[in-house]
């Protein structure tokens, strides 16, 4: 009788324990689920760096009857997260920064260039090189304050692509998205996360085997593509430094902007002294 007393309250001891265990966890998987991670989520997007090592774009001859631009971009993505994760697919704001001060984009010398949507990517923790292609949907709303628009009828993405791709730049370029949303672990995290990327652009050779053009249906159908064909590389800078005057004046010297590494604690710098 004592024995079988003594095996019900272990029984019911290891229940307990079994009961406990299960409302600990039913309770704490919510929790890491809706709360934890999507602060880790948050920290490690704001960490995460992109450079892109070549970006080519091909457009119509008129954006302003056919608002589209196709890209192809080469890039590098450094994941700070412990374990693989996977970008779902989320919409950036492109915004041009005439952070040089010469008047390209308007007396606020922001402008809203366009919008693409970044297509999904699965990044491994630490680096990853990326090969995408983006259709960029050109945003014609401000082209009143660009710089060669009554001149020449151009509209703010291509006065950017002109600047950057052409005269060599370097280019401010702002990415930035409130709709990023990840996967890790096989859980998709609950909500959408805000990415704020700065980027300091500048020429590069032109590809040496450049798409057909010709037998791009969405070219035919607008009349033709732009023969200018223009690649660039963009380095992720922490900030811009504002010039207060056009630094294109000889012996000017404005601009400092320090990158953005993920294997070294040195920052080196972009400085314009023309």
């Amino acid at each position: 009788m004592v024995a079988i007393r003594d095996m019900s309250r272990g029984k019911l001891g290891c229940i307990g324990c079994c009961a406990v265990t299960v409302l600990v966890l039913a309770v704490m998987i919510p929790v890491s689920i809706f709360s934890i991670m999507p602060s880790m989520a948050q920290s490690n997007l704001k960490k995460a760096t992109i450079n892109i090592t070549n970006s080519t774009v091909y457009m119509p001859q008129n954006l302003t009857a056919h608002p589209w631009v196709y890209q192809e971009t080469h890039a590098i993505m450094y994941n700070h997260a412990p374990f693989e994760a996977t970008m779902k697919p989320f919409k950036q704001t492109m915004t041009a920064v005439d952070w040089r001060n010469m008047g390209w984009f308007g007396p606020s010398r922001r402008v809203v260039i366009g919008e693409v949507v970044f297509p999904e990517v699965k990044l491994k923790k630490g680096e990853n090189h990326v090969h995408v292609f983006m259709n960029i949907s050109v945003n014609n709303a401000n082209n009143k304050d660009c710089k060669y628009y009554d001149l020449f009828g151009w509209t703010c993405f291509f006065d950017y692509q002109m600047y950057t791709t052409q005269w060599g730049g370097p280019g401010g370029l702002e990415l930035e998205s409130d709709d990023a949303r990840m996967k890790v672990l096989g859980f998709t995290i609950p909500g959408k996360f805000h990415s704020k990327k700065h980027m300091a652009c500048t020429k590069i050779a032109s590809p040496e085997y450049p798409m057909n053009l010709s037998n791009v249906p969405a070219c035919v159908e607008s009349g033709g593509c732009n023969p200018l064909i223009g690649s660039m590389a963009c380095e992720q800078v922490d900030e811009f430094k504002m010039c207060d005057e056009d630094s294109s004046v000889p012996g000017y010297v404005c601009g400092t902007t320090t990158t953005t590494t993920a294997s070294t604690t040195s920052t080196p710098q972009v400085t314009v002294a023309i």
